[in-house]
């Protein structure tokens, strides 16, 4: 869709949208844990994928402003799709989450750009954090925003 120079700038002035988010992880429980944890944070996700080969596309195709990401998954492996969604996407945050917490992939994933590095047994508190350090308080902004200048 195009919008007209008028109808941007009206978009513009509109209240705060709710960050946008799309969950890649091979494991069902996984993604719908995340989702929950990020639906309760006031992140709207607007997908999931449970295949690497599938998640670049998607992101091109939908724009959201955060993916978290499984460093395993079938297809293309976490580390390499981070650094490929911040080279063609480089204003969505990338949230590695998994289940290998360790030094070695703390440090790969920082190398290839990742905003964040969350276990999965900390995802609860690790995702919050994370999203209060890169997007504030959504669900206090979704819930209070701002007023707007009437007149």
């Amino acid at each position: 869709m195009v919008l007209s120079e008028e109808a941007e700038q009206r978009e513009q002035v509109q209240e705060p949208r709710l960050p946008t988010a799309i969950v890649a992880d091979d494991h069902e429980a996984a993604r719908t844990r995340i989702r929950e944890i990020l639906e309760e944070s006031g992140v709207r996700v607007l997908g999931e994928v449970a295949h690497g080969d599938l998640l670049l596309d998607e992101i091109v195709r939908i724009r959201p402003r955060l993916a978290t990401v499984d460093i395993r998954m079938p297809g293309v492996n976490g580390l390499v799709l981070t650094q490929r969604i911040k080279q063609r996407c480089p204003d969505t945050r990338v949230f590695i989450i998994t289940n290998y917490p360790n030094e070695y992939y703390r440090r790969a994933s920082e190398k290839v750009g990742a905003d964040a590095f969350i276990a999965k047994t900390e995802a609860y508190a690790g995702l919050r954090q994370a999203i209060l350090k890169w997007f504030g308080r959504p669900t206090e902004e979704a819930e209070n925003p701002p007023e707007r200048p009437t007149g």
